[in-house]
């Protein structure tokens, strides 16, 4: 068996109905993320990421992150982007 670290859903806008309270929840569980991340790449297991496509389906993923990034929540997603190598899988 394989084990593997599965981010789902990490890098968003958060411009929907819920977006201020899960950014709230993503900043307030920030330490254990981030822990899990180093964690995992410490012991080798693999960072595996699966990301809605907000519609863009040019294959991009360098720009989905990016602009994620650039917006609110940056400063915590920052610590918890792709890795050189790492699997990123956009979904519908």
């Amino acid at each position: 068996m394989n084990d593997c670290l599965l981010a789902v859903d990490l890098f968003s806008g958060f411009d929907h109905a819920d977006g201020e309270r899960l950014l709230r929840s993503l900043r307030e569980r920030r330490a254990g993320f981030e822990a899990a991340f180093a964690g995992a790449r410490a012991r080798a297991i693999p960072v595996v990421y699966a990301n809605d496509s907000f519609g863009a389906w040019d294959g991009d993923v360098a720009a989905l992150v990016r602009r994620a990034l650039d917006g609110p929540g940056g400063e915590v997603l920052r610590a918890l982007r792709p890795g050189d190598g790492e699997a990123f899988l956009v979904k519908p």
